[in-house]
């Protein structure tokens, strides 16, 4: 007597998976777009910085992200001061202003790597609940 068992087999097509890799990327970036926004509206999110850092709002407004290719993103404030906000500067009576790198504060708080694994998961979930890869799994 034979017994026959069926493989399981799982295919994406290149295509597939560079969409997949590419819907997550750009929900990431879109996450961390937003991130940054949050981080320059809260007021105390930087010790010793009771107030946001909006003060007419052009830095916010200015604020421009751009996706480059399969897997690049930048980020762009089109004010002349952002810098000086982000890195700190020395005023000519030698007094020093902190910076207050939303950047990194962004960073710190989102853990990219595994905010970017779920994304790419959900993604493939998608390709593989529509190409029927579950039906024998269940």
């Amino acid at each position: 007597m034979r017994i026959s068992i069926p493989q399981a087999q799982i295919s994406f097509k290149d295509k597939e998976l560079v969409d997949a890799y590419q819907k997550a990327f750009v929900r990431l970036a879109n996450r961390m777009d937003a991130e940054f926004r949050q981080i320059i509206q809260t007021p105390g999110i930087f010790d010793g910085f009771p107030q946001d850092i909006v003060d007419t709002g052009a830095l916010l407004r200015s604020q421009k992200m751009t996706i480059i290719g399969i897997g690049g993103v930048r980020w762009d404030w089109e004010v002349d001061y952002a810098v000086f906000v982000h890195e700190g500067y020395t005023l000519r009576g030698g007094k020093k202003q902190e910076g207050r790198p939303w950047t990194e504060k962004a960073m710190e708080r989102l853990i990219l790597p595994n905010l970017f694994t779920e994304y790419f998961n959900q993604e493939i979930n998608k390709i593989a609940i529509r190409s029927n890869v579950y039906r024998d799994w269940e």
